[in-house]
């Protein structure tokens, strides 16, 4: 009888690799506030604004700064602004990705708080490829949405 060798790699029963993200700092505990204050064009709009800016500054390494930057331009019909925003987001977060040991293959779930920024850059990316007119890199991030996070909360065509 031949001797069969263990499978370098044994599929889990929980499925692929699950990595939740490094958090952000509790001084980016506002940022989503401070983006709807200046979606909405509020008497502290500005001045959210700049508070943004501060943020973004001080942690330029932290996601969800970025992605309030491309949501900010987006609606303001920036739309190169907006992906360039996001680009950035989406690197950072495949840095971070990268460093918590996901290697390609594997969720970045939904449902960790702290991984939703880097979702959130991945739709922001996707939304913004389609309105430059780059619908190919458009479908590669939402088909890369999808891979990493089953459990997204983001619609196609929103």
């Amino acid at each position: 009888m031949a001797h069969q060798e263990e499978p370098l790699i044994q599929a889990s029963p929980e499925g692929p690799p699950r990595i939740e993200l490094p958090g952000e700092p509790s001084d980016l505990a506002g940022v989503e506030g401070l983006c709807e204050e200046i979606l909405s064009g509020g008497e502290k709009a500005d001045t959210s604004l700049e508070t943004l800016h501060e943020l973004v500054s001080r942690y330029p390494e932290m996601l969800s700064g970025w992605v309030a930057l491309g949501k900010i331009a987006r609606s303001r019909g920036q739309k190169v602004e907006a992906y360039a925003y996001f680009r950035v987001a989406y690197h950072r977060g495949l840095d971070k990705a990268r460093a918590s040991g996901w290697r390609g293959d594997g969720r970045i779930p939904w449902s960790y708080p702290s991984n939703r920024p880097f979702l959130s850059a991945i739709y922001g990316l996707m939304t913004c490829a389609g309105a430059i007119r780059e619908p190919g890199e458009a479908d590669r991030c939402w088909d890369f949405l999808g891979k990493l996070a089953p459990d997204h909360p983001f619609q196609k065509n929103d």
